[in-house]
């Protein structure tokens, strides 16, 4: 039960990692979006 938690956790990271590499990508790529977060 607990490595279970701990995946749910590390999923949680994880996606918000993922989410913040996209909106970086998307800013760098796409200047005049700038300051829009997530998609």
């Amino acid at each position: 039960m607990k490595s279970f938690r701990v995946d749910c956790i590390l999923v949680s990271v994880h996606k918000k990692v993922n989410d913040y590499v996209i909106t970086i990508y998307d800013n760098l790529k796409f200047p005049q979006n700038n300051g829009k977060i997530g998609r």
